[in-house]
């Protein structure tokens, strides 16, 4: 992690993950910024010890523009959902530790089943969310339903006419 004094010293706090042979490796979302692998031998310093280590940045595999955000308020609409083609909208994205979620809106000018399903590698949640009172906020009694699981999980259900939103939490 970027040092918040810059001091160039191990402050309590700046240690992101720890690696040691034979526990695999450490993969990390980091948001921009400067940051420093410190390699050191895991228990005697009068050893020495050969090591291999790879650094590998892969790029965030989105297809969305910019973050949604999290709050309805500022959720993207991705049109109307029974007049898109195919009905489908497909977001890939990231929530976790820099991102605690996305928000996307999408309206129905007709009744539909609608099927929300969340795929993911580690714990996720999908709600769909009816903003009865239109405050822009989720109040008790606007999660419709909620999705979750480490591989892939879904619920449909029949959607009046109006808008309604989808939030995807870790």
């Amino acid at each position: 992690m970027t040092p918040t004094a810059r001091n160039k010293q191990i402050d309590s706090g700046e240690v992101l993950e720890t690696a040691s042979n034979g526990f695999g490796s450490e993969t990390q979302t980091l948001v921009p910024g400067t940051y420093y692998v410190r390699v050191s031998p895991r228990f005697s310093s009068f050893l020495s010890t050969r090591y291999d280590l790879s650094l590998v940045a892969t790029p965030k595999p989105s297809n969305l523009n910019t973050d949604p955000g999290e709050t309805l308020s500022g959720a993207p609409s991705v049109g109307i959902l029974n007049q898109l083609p195919t009905s489908t909208f497909i977001a890939r994205d990231y929530v976790g530790v820099q991102d605690a979620g996305d928000a996307f809106r999408f309206d129905l000018t007709e009744t539909r089943t609608v099927n929300v399903r969340i795929t993911s590698d580690n714990w996720t949640q999908a709600a769909l969310i009816f903003d009865a009172n239109g405050n822009g906020l989720v109040d008790p009694g606007d999660t419709l339903a909620t999705a979750g699981s480490i591989s892939s999980s879904g619920t449909t259900r029949s959607l009046a006419p109006g808008s309604y939103f989808v939030l995807v939490t870790p």
